[in-house]
C-alpha cells in the first residue's frame, strides 16, 4: 500500500549505505524507459494475480510468498513433468 512505500529520502539513504552510485540511481529514477518498464511489470503482475513479493512464476504455476527449497523443487519437478 501507499503507506508502506519508501520515501525518496529513505531510498537514497539505503542506497548510500549499501554503496550504490547515487548519481546513477537518481538518473535512473527519472528515466521514462525505466518507469515504463516498471509500469508494464506491475500490470503483468496484476494480470497474473501477484499481490506481493516474493512471487515466482514457474511454467504456468504461480508460487506466491516465500517458500522453502522443498516446495520450490516440487513445483519445478511438476513443470518439468508437464503437469
Amino acid at each position: 500500500s501507499e503507506s508502506n512505500r519508501l520515501s525518496e529520502e529513505r531510498t537514497i539513504e539505503i542506497a548510500t549505505d549499501i554503496g550504490l552510485d547515487i548519481d546513477k540511481l537518481r538518473e535512473d529514477m527519472e528515466d521514462p524507459a525505466i518507469e515504463s518498464y516498471l509500469d508494464e511489470t506491475a500490470q503483468l503482475a496484476n494480470v497474473l494475480g501477484i499481490r506481493g513479493t516474493p512471487a515466482f512464476v514457474i511454467g504456468d504455476i504461480l508460487v506466491p510468498g516465500a517458500v522453502d527449497t522443498d516446495r520450490m523443487r516440487e513445483v519445478i519437478a511438476q513443470v518439468r513433468a508437464g503437469r
